[in-house]
């Protein structure tokens, strides 16, 4: 059991988590982990603050992604996160930043130096992964067998063992139809989740109707079914864009199942692990991952130390 954390006059100190939970539960699970510490945690926005002035410490995760619009900054985003970031500052004792990509989803990576200058201004920085000078913290668990089911489960019954899951938006940028011809031909697979890019999905049908054993279902099932059909499978495979991205939450989603994780060969698993060559296919590595409990415990300490 954990104590409480509390300030010099015995209060327990607030924690407030930017932006409110959107497209995953990682906000969620975020302030769960917090008031699992003894921390008064809630989500906010910057419309809806609680009055105060310099006091309690802001947790704020995709600062930079308001700056870009179809993968290029604007003068307005600019603008406006600049604003953003004084009143933060004005509002809040301690202003924490979580970097969770080094320049958004679809953005060139010569923009880094862009979001590298924001990053400068806050009282701790911190990603999911070894960057640079960043503090590294776990990325929060996702406990697929902790709700009810919010589905209709209709990706479930889909599964069959042996395949290949891979899960996830289904979105341009992860280039699925790469990595079809490098995942084995004697095994099935099976993508699913929700596909935003209609124009991307037709694309990527058109490629896998080119080879036999691939299904895709534009289908963005609840935890638990999602847990429930990659465990059924087998196997799943992670795709993580190195270049962009510091953590696959797919990866993090897995680390919790009883299944094989295949990755790209030569890519880093950094905090979560190693990867070991696999004598499934070439260009392929399987995923040799921490135990989620010491992970857990990592990101404990370490977020015990930032919230100070």
């Amino acid at each position: 059991m954990h104590l409480r954390d509390r300030g010099k006059c015995g209060v327990v100190k607030k924690v407030y988590i930017f932006p409110p939970p959107l497209l995953n539960s990682y906000v969620e699970n975020l302030c769960a982990d917090f008031r699992a510490m003894g921390y008064d945690a809630h989500t906010g926005t910057y419309r809806r603050v609680p009055r105060g002035f310099r006091s309690d410490t802001v947790v704020v995760s995709w600062f930079e992604n308001a700056m870009f619009k179809r993968g290029r900054p604007t003068v307005y985003g600019v603008f406006a996160s600049l604003l953003k970031l004084l009143f933060l500052h004005a509002r809040f004792r301690r202003v924490v930043l979580v970097r969770h990509n080094i320049v958004p989803h679809g953005a060139s990576v010569r923009w880094k130096w862009l979001v590298d200058f924001f990053y400068k201004f806050c009282d701790e920085k911190v990603a999911h992964n070894y960057h640079e000078d960043y503090r590294p913290i776990p990325h929060p668990r996702y406990r697929a067998d902790a709700g009810d089911c919010s589905c209709d489960g209709g990706v479930v019954p889909l599964a069959r063992p042996g395949e290949i899951a891979i899960f996830g938006r289904i979105v341009a940028y992860k280039r699925y139809e790469a990595w079809f011809d490098v995942l084995p031909e004697d095994r099935d697979i099976l993508v699913f989740g929700e596909a935003p890019d209609k124009t991307y999905l037709e694309q990527l049908q058109t490629v896998a109707r080119s080879r036999r054993g691939i299904r895709i279902v534009d289908n963005q099932p609840c935890d638990r079914c999602a847990a429930a059909a990659i465990t059924s499978c087998g196997t799943v495979f992670v795709a993580n864009d190195n270049e962009r991205a510091l953590v696959s939450g797919s990866l993090i989603f897995s680390l919790e199942l009883p299944v094989t994780i295949l990755v790209p060969a030569g890519k880093s698993l950094g905090l979560y692990g190693h990867i070991t060559p696999s004598d499934t296919a070439e260009g392929l590595g399987m995923a040799a991952t921490h135990p989620v409990e010491a992970l857990e415990q990592q990101a404990t300490n370490a977020w015990r130390d930032v919230l100070q």
